[in-house]
């Protein structure tokens, strides 16, 4: 695993995750004509990117190492992370309440928590 690609998703998504919490508190819905939501759909795309990179790079590293990995657990976190934040997204868009927020919010999340549990497991040898 790169840390230095876990360590930009990890940190982009809590920013964009506070960031779509002060929408949440604030009852704004995410709304693709503000400029600010704009901003935070290019954050979001950005950190999309990263997880699919980290996707490709992981499973090449799955399948060409030789220590031991619980690899199809391995493999099932690396392709859940990159489908978590355009179902989130889309969700918020299409909710125009306080919750679309809400499950933008929860799934950003979520993705620092699984990219952890990810080096858990690479590094765990388990």
């Amino acid at each position: 695993m790169i840390t230095a690609i876990s360590l930009s998703i990890t940190v982009l998504a809590l920013i964009a995750a506070l960031w779509s919490f002060i929408k949440l508190v604030a009852d704004r819905p995410v709304n693709v004509s503000r400029v600010s939501d704009k901003a935070l759909l290019g954050v979001l795309a950005l950190v999309e990117i990263l997880t699919v990179v980290q996707c490709f790079v992981g499973l090449f590293l799955a399948f060409t190492t030789d220590r031991e990995l619980s690899t199809l657990t391995f493999v099932l976190y690396l392709v859940g992370v990159p489908l978590i934040i355009p179902v989130a997204t889309w969700w918020a868009m299409g909710d125009r309440t306080r919750a679309g927020a809400g499950v933008l919010t929860v799934g950003l999340i979520s993705v620092p928590v699984m990219v952890l549990r990810m080096h858990e497991l690479w590094g765990a040898g388990l």
